[in-house]
């Protein structure tokens, strides 16, 4: 199972942005915080997944998060947590290859909120909303 953590905003089933790519223009500069070895990486090695990643890094905003305050060191672990701050929502998929949700292949994917589970599927490379789960309310 994958699971990814993308802010509320982020249309993960509208046509142009695609679940499974590295929208970020500062990766490299962020890496070298903590490595002097660094590859991008993606989780579909195509090269219109690629293309789309640097294509569209700078209009996809990255999560909200409260950073721990700790200079980052070479090849040390940093025990205090990344605090995401804004509203998120998950994306759970199943395991393995992530090039079939790039091309929205006859795959399903679980979007979680607070508000609940969508459950969508994806044919001739559009998702379909099949189902939703409304959230329980606490008594």
């Amino acid at each position: 199972m994958h699971l990814f953590l993308v802010r509320d905003d982020f249309e993960i089933e509208g046509p142009r942005f695609h679940l499974g790519l590295r929208y970020n223009e500062d990766w490299v500069k962020e890496t070298q915080k903590f490595s002097e070895f660094y590859h991008l990486g993606c989780f579909v090695q195509t090269a219109k997944a690629i293309e789309a990643s640097w294509r569209d890094s700078t209009v996809v905003p990255g999560l909200e998060v409260e950073l721990p305050d700790v200079e980052p060191q070479h090849g040390h672990v940093i025990e205090e947590p990344i605090k995401i701050q804004g509203k998120i929502k998950a994306v759970i998929t199943r395991d393995g290859s992530m090039e079939p949700f790039f091309k929205r292949d006859n795959v399903e994917m679980y979007v979680v909120t607070e508000k609940g589970i969508a459950i969508y599927y994806s044919e001739d490379g559009k998702w379909e909303l099949l189902k939703t789960i409304p959230a329980v309310e606490e008594k």
